[in-house]
């Protein structure tokens, strides 16, 4: 689990901290971070102002730039979210690209080569591609839209759905992007099973769709 062993876990109950650590384990493999990585994530988390941030952001150790590359990448947009001043409670989009985005971007980018995300506002070919031959729409660039997709290849193997603006409690939108989600997981693993027909039932009960909802 990225961060386990980095700094102590200031502001987090322990018990609910080794709860979620254990739902991790047998995922992937944690990142080793040798000394000097740790004593630029610990003075980056460490700063008071924005100036002193975007100095110890910028000041990557020589050698260590592929192991930081992730979390350089998060550092950066939340400064200019700082700096920016952007709206968070009033602007999904804003919510979407300098929260979101900045976190899955970089994890899905870890994984390897074959793997991409797709951020805002993105068709999901899948369902739409099941929408076009049943008449629905006349295009799969139309129809259903997400805020994040991830992709191995050409598959959709995760779907990214943004309960509103940063804040929200409207369980009106949130039920809705849940059942929005449930469809969407369907016509996912539909896809996969129509792509690879000749593989096992017992492959396919192994097979996991994702589905992260903020």
């Amino acid at each position: 689990m990225c961060g386990d062993g980095i700094l102590s876990q200031r502001g987090i109950d322990q018990d609910h901290y080794n709860t979620l650590k254990s739902h991790f384990k047998g995922y992937s493999n944690p990142i080793t971070y040798d000394d000097l990585s740790k004593t630029y994530l610990s003075q980056v988390l460490h700063t008071n102002d924005i100036k002193s941030f975007e100095r110890a952001v910028s000041s990557i150790p020589a050698g260590s730039e592929d192991l930081l590359f992730s979390s350089q990448d998060i550092c950066f947009s939340r400064l200019n979210l700082l700096k920016n001043n952007l709206e968070m409670t009033t602007e999904e989009k804003n919510f979407v690209d300098f929260f979101i985005t900045p976190f899955m971007r970089p994890t899905v980018n870890t994984m390897g080569e074959l793997y991409t995300y797709e951020s805002r506002e993105c068709f999901l070919k899948s369902i739409n591609t099941i929408w076009k031959n049943s008449g629905i729409i006349r295009s799969t660039s139309e129809g259903f839209k997400a805020d994040g997709i991830v992709r191995y290849k050409d598959l959709e193997i995760m779907l990214v759905e943004v309960c509103g603006v940063y804040g929200n409690v409207a369980m009106s939108k949130t039920q809705f992007d849940r059942h929005k989600g449930l469809y969407a997981c369907l016509a996912m693993l539909r896809t996969i099973a129509v792509k690879y027909k000749s593989a096992s039932l017992a492959t396919f009960q192994n097979l996991q769709i994702l589905f992260l909802h903020t």
